[in-house]
């Protein structure tokens, strides 16, 4: 019938998408508020780091995109965005990040933002 299955769908949030949220928490929903993921994504990231001595840097960052439904048009008016900063560490175990990302555009009912930790490179 042409819909695709609920585990191959797109999700944004987490430590390598939208920083700002919380992992797969930007999505389309369905009426009963369960995220039910989308079929097409946009993401955009850009980060700035700044070295420093103990293979330490800090980095600021910004990212925006967002999840749309099958059949749903693209609509930059809904993109979702966070700015934010965070510490990285070239450990003996390999690289860690911790960031902290802002939403620019919360709604009334959202956190203010959410911690990442992850162990190896984003990209």
């Amino acid at each position: 019938d042409g819909r695709v299955p609920l585990f191959e769908r797109f999700y944004l949030g987490g430590p390598n998408s939208l920083r700002g949220w919380k992992f797969r928490q930007v999505s389309p929903v369905d009426e009963t508020g369960f995220a039910v993921g989308g079929t097409t994504e946009v993401l955009g990231s850009a980060e700035y780091q700044i070295p420093l001595p103990f293979g330490l840097r800090i980095a600021g960052f910004f990212d925006v995109g967002n999840v749309y439904a099958q059949g749903a048009r693209f609509d930059p008016s809904k993109l979702r965005s966070d700015v934010g900063a965070g510490v990285r560490w070239l450990s003996p175990f390999g690289p860690l990040r911790l960031d902290y990302g802002v939403k620019l555009d919360r709604h009334p009912t959202e956190d203010l933002g959410a911690f990442q930790f992850s162990v190896g490179s984003a990209f």
